[in-house]
């Protein structure tokens, strides 16, 4: 059974979706039109939307802005369109009653082609059928209009096409002896070699250098078998003769993003990948940006107005407009930092956003406790000068992903969105320490008991969901309506409760508590300043970065550059032009600089010394 073509073109999806419901007879109408259409097309000429509609249906649609598209593309899909009615219409042989028709397997052998040739001709205009047989299953047929207009019309293809033969054994054996010695003497390429010897032997080009790629890759395995003692005779082993690197997949290019997370030699990498530097600098860009689109897609920075829809993008521009003035009112009465001061009030300028950021969190439940209970009260204008300097970090960053490059992403681009999500992500966990003393207070108010009394089996899952709770209220939180956020963590965090009680339950009994171990106060949380959002995974550099740089690093420069630019040092995290503008190097020296500390603090015992010059 044939597949169901897919349409690409919105226009005649569309199209489609109207027709779809129409009767048989009006169906019947609307194919011969399209039949038509496809030989009227001419290829470089643009046509509208309402148009084609008219040509298809007879009646011309009113449209503010119809979509114009290229006679080329139209008439690749216009087949596809044919047979998705015929589908939908479940149109049969009998409902035709044309003699002529012919089916795809007749026509192969009347211009001598194979079936993949042939739907390669569907894409030129050769509008088919799909038409229910008496057996039920649906073939492909075609008319006899459409076939001896498109004989006329693509002549020379279907002669090249009748006259195609394949490679024989001689032939291949002749074309890999030649490639070799392109290879021994010249030092050309596969791709090289490929494009002289199809020249020699008549060929396209694709066609020989898909006969040395199989040759290749069957070399290639051969020898991996001699290797793994899995051939008896190694002399029948063919030898490799070009031996070029493999292409970098979507895994391989995110081991090379893994490498330079870690700031693994470049080297080394490019040696174990046999790619220039260039190239893996681009993979790791490429994979970089796939990263922040898959989560500006997942809606992890907030969700994108819809702007198609005029209403909901202006609503949209209205609130963020508001939630900026907000910010820069805030900024303007909080205590300034000294460059807000020469640029005016901004809102990511404010102290509470540029001071106090990314101090450690506690690893151990007594810890957690007593740096919740010491936590003073809220200040509310702190609060909303984060919240809203939060918020508008989302937001400027899904705006830059959207603009971003797919192929080519800027380097510059890059490191700037993931500096503000660094930045984000400080903000939020401010935000998640002022409300702990919330958090502690709500629990023991719905198991009337003090946080040391209870068990601890399960209390450091318990204290980790209640800050993933908290930040998930954070990330709802509307700072432009106004309000409190304890207001909406109140809720959350009552709920959490709720939940935690019914666990417990089974170990508490009416006026005393059941006999439970009290564990010894070790490391027993996780670094849960690293999932206060989920992109902290793949942009924070190791853990034992920040342990070798909180311990201090034989050099004192290479700690201070670590601690500025991921925001260790109380401040919000710096891109590398505002680092190589404060160290004074250049931004290539900086992204150098960058790789050769974090391998230092990873690996101080083999690690080659940072230099600055």
């Amino acid at each position: 059974m044939p597949p169901l073509p897919t349409l690409t073109i919105p226009a005649l999806v569309r199209l489609e979706q109207q027709l779809r419901f129409s009767p048989k007879e009006t169906l019947l109408q609307d194919i011969l039109r399209a039949e038509g259409l496809a030989r009227d097309i001419e290829d470089d000429q643009p046509y509208p939307e309402d148009w084609i509609a008219f040509r298809v249906t007879g009646h011309r649609p009113e449209l503010a802005t119809p979509e114009l598209i290229r006679g080329e593309l139209l008439k690749s899909e216009l087949s596809s369109l044919v047979e998705r009615l015929c589908d939908a219409g479940k149109i049969a042989i009998d409902d035709v009653n044309d003699a002529s028709m012919v089916e795809a397997d007749d026509l192969c052998t009347r211009w001598n082609m194979s079936r993949r040739t042939l739907v390669r001709m569907r894409k030129r205009g050769l509008v088919g059928r799909r038409l229910l047989a008496p057996d039920g299953k649906p073939r492909v047929m075609f008319g006899a209009a459409t076939i001896e207009h498109f004989e006329k019309t693509h002549a020379g293809q279907i002669a090249r096409a009748a006259d195609y033969s394949r490679i024989s054994p001689e032939d291949e054996a002749r074309i890999i002896k030649r490639a070799r010695r392109y290879k021994r003497w010249l030092g050309w390429s596969l791709n090289m070699a490929a494009e002289r010897i199809a020249e020699r032997f008549g060929r396209s080009h694709e066609a020989i250098r898909q006969v040395l790629k199989r040759y290749e890759t069957r070399a290639k395995e051969a020898n991996e078998r001699s290797r793994a003692g899995l051939v008896i005779n190694p002399q029948a082993v063919p030898p490799m003769i070009f031996d070029e690197a493999e292409p970098l997949t979507n895994r391989r290019r995110e081991a090379v993003y893994r490498a330079w997370r870690l700031g693994i030699d470049p080297a080394l990498v490019s040696a174990k990948f046999r790619r220039s530097r260039p190239a893996l600098r681009r993979a790791v860009a490429v994979a970089r940006a796939e990263r922040l689109l898959e989560w500006a897609e997942e809606g992890l920075l907030g969700d994108e107005p819809d702007r198609s829809d005029p209403a909901a993008a202006a609503a949209a521009a209205r609130r963020d407009l508001g939630m900026i003035e907000a910010a820069a009112a805030l900024a303007g009465a909080i205590a300034p930092s000294p460059s807000s001061k020469r640029r005016g009030a901004n809102p990511l300028d404010a102290a509470p956003v540029v001071t106090g950021l990314a101090v450690p969190v506690p690893r151990t439940i007594d810890g957690f406790i007593a740096a919740a209970r010491a936590a003073g009260p809220v200040v509310a204008i702190e609060e909303k000068a984060r919240l809203a300097a939060y918020h508008l970090l989302r937001r400027r960053c899904l705006d830059e992903i959207a603009a971003l490059h797919r192929l080519f992403p800027r380097t510059i681009s890059l490191d700037r969105i993931e500096t503000m999500m660094r930045w984000a992500s400080r903000l939020k966990l401010e935000l998640i320490r002022s409300q702990l003393r919330l958090m502690i207070d709500t629990v023991e108010g719905r198991l009337s008991r003090r946080m040391e009394d209870l068990p601890r089996t399960s209390m450091p899952r318990m204290l980790i969901e209640g800050v993933q709770r908290i930040g998930e209220a954070i990330d709802a939180f509307d700072s432009s309506r106004g309000g409190r956020l304890a207001g909406a963590i109140s809720l959350s965090m009552d709920r959490h409760a709720v939940r935690w009680l019914r666990e417990i339950k089974p170990l508490v009994v009416v006026g005393r508590l059941r006999a439970s171990p009290l564990l010894p106060n070790m490391h027993d949380l996780p670094d849960w300043s690293l999932m206060v959002n989920d992109w902290q995974r793949w942009l924070e550099p190791h853990p034992g970065v920040r342990r070798a740089v909180d311990a201090g690093l034989p050099d004192p420069a290479a700690a201070d550059f670590l601690a500025r630019r991921f925001g260790w040092h109380g401040g919000p995290p710096a891109t590398l032009a505002s680092l190589a503008e404060h160290f004074d190097f250049t931004l290539v020296r900086a992204a150098v600089y960058e790789q050769r500390a974090l391998h230092r603090a990873l690996h101080p015992e083999r690690a080659t010394p940072v230099h600055t010059a």
